[in-house]
């Protein structure tokens, strides 16, 4: 499945890259590849796939959503976003590169500038950029894959034990505080909220 990923991504073939589905796989690629390189040794299809995505959905500050036809597209949503941050966090704790720090806060200050909603705290799903949009939902809620919010409170907190950078921790902080009474309501229905509040 990973291999898969690194392939898809890795050249310009004329195939749609469709970025949530593909960058939750790299994350759980990387973190399967972490799990098992004291017996290979070889982290490199998990640092392939980053670098491919970074190459070919990264544009002008923004990460886009899809790329076909040589042309990158669409606006990536917070759980893109959410889920790349995770891969770089783990493969620094991989490679020990600090470079995957420097990606994972590139991507953080740009989900904060596109995502953040500073009335009431938390990430939007889709970024302020998107065109055609009547409304722009936010909520801690995961579907069938883990919703943004839920993943970027242990991402801002563990930017903020990295970085220094009180921000990320107050965001971090600020999203619980938005979204504690609906997961404590339904935590069936918010487990990766859960998940990250108790790391």
């Amino acid at each position: 499945q990973y291999a898969s990923v690194t392939g898809v991504l890795g050249d310009d073939r004329d195939e749609s890259v469709r970025a949530e589905a593909h960058r939750a796989g790299i994350k759980r690629g990387i973190h399967a590849t972490a799990a098992g390189t004291s017996r290979t040794g070889r982290p490199a299809a998990a640092i392939a796939a980053m670098t491919a995505t970074r190459r070919l959905l990264w544009h002008d500050g923004r990460l886009l959503h899809a790329y076909r036809g040589g042309k990158a597209r669409h606006e990536a949503t917070a759980e893109g976003y959410a889920n790349l941050i995770s891969a770089a966090r783990a493969l620094h704790l991989l490679t020990g590169e600090d470079q995957y720090i420097s990606e994972a806060v590139q991507l953080a200050q740009a989900l904060i500038k596109h995502f953040w909603d500073a009335g009431r705290g938390g990430l939007y799903f889709s970024s302020d950029q998107a065109d055609g949009l009547i409304v722009r939902t936010r909520s801690i809620t995961d579907d069938a894959t883990p919703n943004a919010n839920g993943i970027m409170i242990g991402n801002f907190a563990a930017l903020y034990h990295l970085t220094g950078e009180p921000d990320y921790l107050e965001r971090a902080q600020s999203i619980v505080a938005a979204f504690s009474e609906a997961a404590l309501a339904n935590p069936f229905a918010a487990p990766s909220a859960l998940k990250s509040s108790l790391m």
